[in-house]
Order: C-alpha cells, then sequence, then structure tokens
C-alpha cells in the first residue's frame, strides 16, 4: 500500500487521516501483515493552483521548498491505531517531514515489525537544518523507545546525494554544542531490541558505544541482533574526516563554524509573503554548490582515500567494543564509498569506486562474492575481512578485540584475518 502526500501541513494532515482511516477499515477482515510506503509526490508547477498564484515569480518552488520548512503532524494520537501494518516505509521527500511524523506513525502501530526511516543528510548549504533534524529524531527515538518494542529490523537512511564534490571544502558541525552525536548515541539506545539494523549516513563512534560525556549506568547490550550494516560518509557529525589525500595526512579544512556561519540556517519562510516579497531567490539556489566546487583551483581537487587515524581509530575502536556485545551476531559491516587505485594497473590516477569495508562474519554465515575463494578451514572459522582497504587495520588494542568477537557463541572456532581486493580476490 503507497501513500503519497501533497504540499500543505493541512492536506497532508487530512491525507494521513483518511488513509489512516480507510486503512482500519481492512482490520475487521482479519488482514494483516501489511506494507504501508509513504512516499512523496513530483513537485509541478500546477501542483497547487494556491501555490502558483502566490509565487508568480517563483513557479519552480516546490523543488527548494525543502530549503525553508518542515513538514508538522498535529494531534498524533488522534490518528486510529492499525494493527494490521507489519511494515512502515518512507521515501525522500522533497518537502521534508519533521523526524517525529514518522515516528509518531509508526508508534500508531501496534503489531510493526520492520520501520524504514529517512532523514535528509544532502543539505549542506544550511546545516542547521541539518542538526535540528537530528536533535528532534534523537529526542524522539527514545521519547518513543517503548512503542518500537515490537519492531525488529530497522533502515536509517541519511546518506548524501552524491557527496561532497570538491573534498577540500568545510563541511558542517552537526553536533554542535554538545561534546557528541546525540544521535549516534539515541539510535545506540533504540536499537538493542533489534535483530537487523541497517545505516547509511553521517555518524561517529557514539553509534556503537558511550561517548565519555554521557551517563549510561551500564554498557550497551544488543542480545537479538543478527545483522549490523553501517555505511557511513566520509566525514564525521562534527566535521572533520575520516580519509585524508595521500600523502597529505594532516591536510584538511576545519568544520564550519555554526556560532559564525551566515548561511548556518535559512531565512525565514513564510507561505505568505507581504507584498510578494521573500528571501527565495532561485538563481542563488542553483548556482551555490556549483560555485562552491568549481571555482576550486585544480590542486585543490584532491581524492581522500587514505584512513584518518585521528577519526578513524576511535570509530572501530566503538565498533570492536559494540561487536563484542553482540552474542547472536551473525554479521557486521563498518563501510564507506572511496575512491580506491585499480590494483591490476597498479596506476593510482586510475581511480575505481568502490566500498572500503571491514566486514565480520560468523562461521554460519556466507557471502556468495568470495564464497569459491575460502579454504575449507576459512568456511568453519570467524572471518575477519579487510576489503579494498589496501593494507589498512587498526591499532593492536582493537583488532585484539575483533579477534575474539563471536569466540563465546562459537566456543571452539578460530577467527581468520583476509584481505581481498576490489575484485573479490583473497590476497594470500
Amino acid at each position: 500500500m503507497l501513500l503519497s502526500h501533497s504540499h500543505s501541513d493541512s492536506s497532508a494532515r487530512d491525507h494521513l487521516f483518511n488513509t489512516f482511516a480507510s486503512v482500519h477499515t481492512v482490520h475487521r477482515y482479519c488482514v494483516q501483515h501489511l506494507c504501508l510506503c509513504l512516499q512523496d509526490v513530483t513537485h509541478s508547477s500546477g501542483a497547487n493552483d494556491s501555490e502558483v498564484l502566490c509565487y508568480e515569480e517563483n513557479e519552480e518552488l516546490g523543488d527548494y521548498r525543502h530549503l525553508r520548512s518542515r513538514i508538522n503532524l498535529l494531534g498524533p494520537d488522534a490518528l486510529p491505531q492499525l494493527r494490521c501494518i507489519s511494515r512502515l516505509a518512507f521515501s525522500h521527500w522533497r518537502r521534508i517531514p519533521t523526524p517525529s511524523v514518522q515516528l509518531d506513525l509508526a508508534a500508531r502501530m501496534p503489531g510493526l515489525v520492520t520501520l524504514d526511516l529517512v532523514l535528509s543528510g544532502f543539505e549542506v548549504r544550511y546545516p542547521g537544518l541539518l542538526r535540528e533534524d537530528r536533535c528532534r529524531l534523537a529526542t524522539m527515538l527514545k521519547l518513543r523507545l517503548e512503542e518500537a518494542k515490537t519492531i525488529s529490523g530497522a533502515t536509517l537512511d541519511m546518506s548524501l546525494d552524491g557527496g561532497a564534490i570538491n573534498q577540500m571544502l568545510p563541511m558542517p558541525n552537526l553536533t554542535y554544542p554538545s561534546e557528541y552525536d546525540l544521535l549516534g548515541s539515541s539510535l545506540s539506545i533504540w536499537s538493542q531490541r533489534l535483530t537487523k539494523l541497517y545505516i547509511k549516513g553521517v555518524l561517529d563512534e557514539a553509534l556503537f558505544w558511550p561517548h565519555a560525556s554521557e551517563t549510561a549506568t551500564s554498557p550497551p547490550e544488543w542480545l537479538n541482533l543478527e545483522k549490523l550494516d553501517v555505511h557511513l560518509e566520509r566525514h564525521t557529525p562534527s566535521g572533520w574526516w575520516y580519509f585524508m589525500p595521500k600523502g597529505k595526512p594532516k591536510y584538511g579544512t576545519p568544520p564550519r563554524n555554526p556560532a559564525e556561519d551566515p548561511n548556518d540556517l535559512p531565512l525565514p519562510f513564510t507561505d505568505n509573503p507581504a507584498d510578494g516579497a521573500d528571501p527565495f531567490d532561485k538563481e542563488d539556489e542553483d548556482n551555490w554548490d556549483f560555485q562552491r566546487t568549481d571555482d576550486a583551483p585544480e590542486e585543490d581537487l584532491l581524492t581522500r582515500n587514505v584512513p584518518n587515524e585521528d577519526t578513524m581509530q576511535p570509530l572501530f575502536e566503538g565498533w570492536a567494543k559494540a561487536l563484542r556485545s553482540m552474542p547472536s551476531l551473525r554479521q557486521a559491516r563498518l563501510a564507506f564509498e572511496v575512491e580506491i587505485p585499480n590494483s591490476k594497473t597498479n596506476d593510482e590516477e586510475d581511480l575505481n569506486t568502490e566500498d572500503w569495508e571491514v566486514i565480520y562474519q560468523s562461521p554460519d554465515f556466507h557471502n556468495p562474492r568470495w564464497e569459491r575463494e575460502l579454504g575449507a578451514g576459512e568456511r568453519s572459522s570467524r572471518r575477519l575481512i579487510f576489503h579494498n582497504t589496501c593494507g589498512w587495520r587498526p591499532n593492536k588494542a582493537t583488532m585484539d578485540l575483533l579477534r575474539c568477537v563471536g569466540e563465546e557463541s562459537h566456543p571452539g572456532t578460530k577467527v581468520v584475518v583476509l584481505a581481498i581486493n576490489e575484485w573479490n580476490k583473497i590476497l594470500r
């Protein structure tokens, strides 16, 4: 079942209430295990006459409106409960709902098993909007924790749209003014009931292990988690980088300072501008990304594909600690999308975009990508795989933790460490 939303808060609310009422009637026929997908519609200049009349000079306002406002849902507890929905999924919406909307709707589905959340991640011009969204989602994950107890599988997609073209530009600080990433911390707590978790976006070690500033009463435990898949962007929530250009280990641009950044938040948006005045400028919006990337000198257009130890080591330490607290774990993956040199040509300018990833697999988990490459002893062992990492490893203490993952759940098994290249060949 799929639902599309329209532009205004009121019409979106009415549409949701009508849809929930309609689906609610299905319950009397003992229908169960339905999937409800809430998806955006394509914006067009004629989709909403009142909007076009209000902005005669800005016929494509709908394509940019997500920069200015969020859709809110008033009175979500008045929605009927939908016991027949077992999966709730969201798409990327152009005018974005507040994160609370997604969790408010999920709370009205007491039989929910799978939840697919979407959080905007590609708005780089106004990072204050992303920071507010992340803080709201972090808060709602805690407030709605009890209502999420039936959920066993979850996806959170807050991936970037193409990432930073010029990787030397300053990235947004999404944790300000906190000392740690509040969203990662909340996700760590919220996910402890799950069996499967897939996350894609800007996160750091707070997703895996409590920060020193947190007041955690006990170490986290994911007793039932079998599969963990985390795909990160190349920069951290605080705006630093996980990768550096080769030969420039200390090269980088400090994060944007929200306290001094005039573009941290957009000018207020109004649905009824006086005398037609509004801060919206379509040409300015169109040119902003182009100007910030195309004006850079060619020598500054460097590729970040060498791990930055200052950020990468704490990340993997947190990941290793978390994996030790997952007794049911079958596979865990921590990955980035990185341009790496072609290992066949050994030409450092011949780059291919690949998944740079470290993977843990239990003896009973099999991956067809390199299954044929494994020896009999490797198939029956716990496997720690370094895929496309070009020789990089965590420090010794973290490697020792990783070698112990799964040893209590699979007593008597050995752990093998494998390096695999982009052609899925094990390097022996």
